[in-house]
């Protein structure tokens, strides 16, 4: 049973978000970031996030355990996710990834889990360089071209690549992100996407 002085002060709501607008790019647009839950507790315990929408969505999961740093972690949902963090307050955020309007339900329980997340970022020729998001384990590429030449660069702390992967071999396989900082796409055509899938550890 959870103690008394461990149970957040709120464990439920409900946002329906606007639809959002595709970038002139080409890209999926996304909306505007909108706040959903914020509960807090005077202990820490396990939380298990449950996120439910009825299409894509990004969702932020900032949370604190009381005696550290406060971390967050964000998360990619096609419908539904569950994340599980170790926290004493959580705060949920959401950013439509869909054309149309989107309820998006949050619901956190005080339960533990085992969990496994992604996080995507779709790359144009406008913006090719990525930052390595927050407990990223593994990195997946595909492109919206069948014959493309784009190349993943995977940049560790110095500024100097660590390793290079065709973009087509990378599609249906992954490779350990390690200590990598960044992820830069080259070889980009007119038109193309090139969609990077960051495996989650939580």
């Amino acid at each position: 049973m959870v103690p008394t002085l461990c149970r957040l002060s709120t464990t439920s709501d409900v946002k329906r978000l606007a639809a959002a607008v595709p970038t002139t790019a080409g890209t999926p647009g996304t909306g505007e970031t909108v706040p959903v839950l914020t509960g807090e507790a005077g202990g820490t315990w396990p939380r298990l996030v449950e996120l439910l929408g009825g299409a894509p969505f990004d969702a932020l999961i900032a949370w604190s355990g009381g005696g550290g740093k406060a971390n967050a972690v964000a998360v990619s949902v096609a419908r539904s996710t569950r994340v599980c963090v170790i926290a004493r307050a959580v705060n949920v955020s959401v950013v439509n990834r869909s054309s149309k309007e989107n309820e998006v339900t949050v619901c956190i329980a005080d339960e533990y889990a085992t969990t496994r997340n992604q996080f995507e970022v779709q790359v144009t020729t406008g913006a090719s360089l990525v930052a390595v998001p927050n407990f990223a384990q593994t990195l997946q590429a595909v492109s919206s071209l069948t014959n493309t030449v784009a190349v993943v660069e995977l940049i560790n702390g110095f500024g100097t690549a660590k390793s290079r992967h065709a973009v087509s071999s990378l599609s249906g396989r992954f490779v350990y992100v390690g200590t990598a900082d960044t992820v830069n796409v080259t070889g980009l055509a007119a038109g193309e996407i090139v969609t990077l899938t960051f495996g989650l550890g939580v």
